[in-house]
C-alpha cells in the first residue's frame, strides 16, 4: 500500500498528465488550470467545470481527499469502468453506487450484496390491494 504522500504524488503527477493531454486538445479552462491544486475546494470546482474532461474526472476518482473521491462518484462524466472500481472504496462507494450511470445489472448485484429485500418480498403473497365496488359497498357514495 503506498504512503499518503506517494498517493498525493501519484494522483498530481496524474492530474498533470491529464492537465496536459486536455491543454493539447485545446481545453484550457478552469478544470485544466485548477487538476493539480494542492487545495481541495479548488480540486472540488474542477468537477463542476463544464470543460472537464472525463480523464480529468477519472484522475480525481483517485484523490486521497475522501471528499473528493466522493463528488467524483456523483460526476456523470466519470467512465463506467471507473465507477464500478469506485464500489470497492469505503469511504466514496456510495456515491458511486448512486450515480445514474451505474449498470442496471449491478444496481440489482449490490441489492443483492447488501441484503436489501425484493420489494415483492415485503407484502405477503395473501396481501391483496384494497379495491372497494359500489356493489361492497352498498352503493352509497354520495353520488
Amino acid at each position: 500500500m503506498l504512503e499518503g504522500s506517494a498517493v498525493v504524488g501519484r494522483t498530481r503527477s496524474s492530474a498533470r498528465t491529464a492537465a496536459r493531454s486536455s491543454a493539447a486538445a485545446g481545453s484550457t479552462g478552469l478544470a485544466t488550470r485548477f487538476a493539480e491544486a494542492p487545495d481541495r475546494d479548488a480540486r472540488l470546482l474542477v468537477l463542476r467545470a463544464p470543460d472537464a474532461t472525463p480523464e480529468l474526472v477519472e484522475c480525481l476518482s483517485h484523490d486521497p481527499d475522501a471528499r473528493v473521491r466522493s463528488v467524483t462518484g456523483h460526476n456523470q462524466r466519470l467512465p463506467v469502468r471507473r465507477l464500478m472500481e469506485m464500489l470497492a472504496d469505503p469511504e466514496a462507494g456510495w456515491s458511486a453506487a448512486a450515480n445514474p450511470l451505474l449498470p442496471v445489472k449491478e444496481i440489482w448485484a449490490l441489492r443483492d450484496r447488501t441484503g436489501i429485500p425484493d420489494s415483492r418480498q415485503l407484502r405477503p403473497p395473501s396481501a391483496q390491494p384494497m379495491v372497494t365496488t359500489r356493489a361492497q359497498d352498498g352503493g352509497a357514495s354520495g353520488t
